[in-house]
């Protein structure tokens, strides 16, 4: 008889009942009166727990929890949905991070706000920073107000960093979650001006988190700026890790692209949209948004036969096992990425949004016979953040530390 083996997990099963029943009770004694789970006092309750880590850290008094979340709890990991529901869902073992593998979805400990692996040298100020100015046509701006952005580390309230694809020693990381501006609010793309400009906005935003140690800064990222009518210009912002993600990002996992061709890709524009790649309309001149006038409008009607480039899709095209399916639909938010519908005698101008639960295309303004029409900031809403990507440099990732599963890999 093995009665040291059945004692031992007879202790363990003991153990284990016991993290989960404290948090339990934690959770249990911080309801309000009105029945309302208490963030701050749940986070006090769970603090006096002993040896309770929670991001890889002691507790501390004080702070409102976000939920959910993972603790560890005598060595095991235990979860707390955002209703308060607990489950307890493994123990952490030594041995299986050090034999785990990179994966998509993992978190990894990227600091943007840093440059060295220490931790003790700052990224500079200025490179933290980005200020979106409302522009002009023949500058570049959102078309709506001046916007504010500074890059925080996730210990200052900024997101973590997930794996969003491993392409050989090539790894993307996303953020967690959508990035708003310093005033909390999400950011406005308004009219003819946010429209040629969208794509450079964004990315412009993004590459403040671009700069952190690890990050390749030998990058530069491309955007296309401009209307239907002005010459195909492409502007460059060099020296960054970081940019928005764009469309391509979502297709590559959806497995969506320009035709099927039985391997990579399962769906076509086409078989999202049947007007895709359409060139027959608009039969009737219209006015276009323009870059090389301030107010974005061309003043004049023109343009004949468009491509009609719109098409949508839901995230049930990225199958229920990917594990950063949840992270790619979690929040609102722009994706740096343009496209035109083209009717008879309208033409739309659209800049890519996920909805929480769609890939969807709000319009920001409509080329008609008789003028250009932004499309009202009201019916347009104050819809979405924004969700920087980061390029690591090749081999950062120290895998010889082993995977946290609150901090992620560590870099080298």
């Amino acid at each position: 008889m093995d009665y040291f083996g059945r004692t031992q997990n007879a202790v363990e099963l003991q153990n284990k009942a016991e993290a989960e029943e404290q948090v339990k009770l934690a959770v249990m004694g911080s309801y309000d009166n009105n029945g309302n789970l208490d963030k701050r006092k749940l986070n006090d309750n769970l603090a006096d727990i002993p040896g309770i880590k929670h991001n890889g850290e002691e507790m501390k008094k004080g702070e409102d929890i976000v939920l959910p979340t993972d603790i560890v709890v005598n060595g095991y990991i235990v979860h707390i949905d955002d209703k308060g529901n607990v489950t307890i869902t493994t123990e952490t073992s030594k041995e299986e991070t050090d034999n785990k593998k990179i994966e998509i979805g993992d978190l990894v400990a990227y600091d943007p706000t840093i440059s060295n692996k220490e931790g003790t040298q700052q990224i500079e100020s200025d490179k933290l920073q980005y200020v979106s100015l409302k522009g002009t046509g023949t500058s570049h701006g959102n078309g709506n107000s001046d916007q504010t952005f500074t890059a925080k580390a996730s210990r200052s309230g900024g997101p973590k960093w997930k794996i969003l694809d491993i392409d050989g020693d090539t790894i993307t990381l996303i953020s967690d979650g959508v990035v708003k501006t310093d005033s909390n609010t999400n950011f406005t793309l308004y009219g003819a001006i946010g429209y040629l400009y969208a794509e450079q906005e964004l990315n412009e935003i993004c590459k403040i988190y671009g700069y952190g140690y690890g990050a390749d800064t030998s990058k530069t990222v491309t955007c296309n700026i401009g209307g239907p009518k002005d010459d195909n210009t492409i502007v460059e912002i060099p020296g960054t890790g970081a940019r928005s993600i764009a469309i391509e990002d979502i297709n590559k996992i959806a497995k969506v692209g320009e035709t099927k061709n039985g391997t990579t890709i399962t769906t076509s524009f086409k078989d999202l949209n049947s007007s895709y790649g359409d060139k027959t309309n608009p039969t009737s001149n219209v006015y276009y948004p323009t870059k090389t006038k301030d107010n974005g409008n061309s003043g004049v009607a023109g343009v004949k036969q468009l491509t009609y480039t719109l098409y949508e899709y839901n995230k049930s095209y990225i199958p229920d096992d990917n594990k950063i399916k949840e992270t790619l639909f979690n929040g609102n938010y722009w994706v740096a990425s343009r496209h035109i519908s083209a009717f008879s005698s309208t033409t739309g101008h659209h800049v890519m949004y996920i909805n929480g639960i769609s890939v969807s295309n709000p319009t920001l303004c409509y080329g008609r016979t008789t003028k250009l029409e932004d499309r009202k900031l009201s019916d347009i809403g104050n819809i979405g953040a924004v969700r920087p990507v980061v390029i690591l440099k090749s081999n950062i990732i120290d895998t010889s530390i082993g995977y946290d599963e609150n901090t992620g890999w560590k870099l080298k």
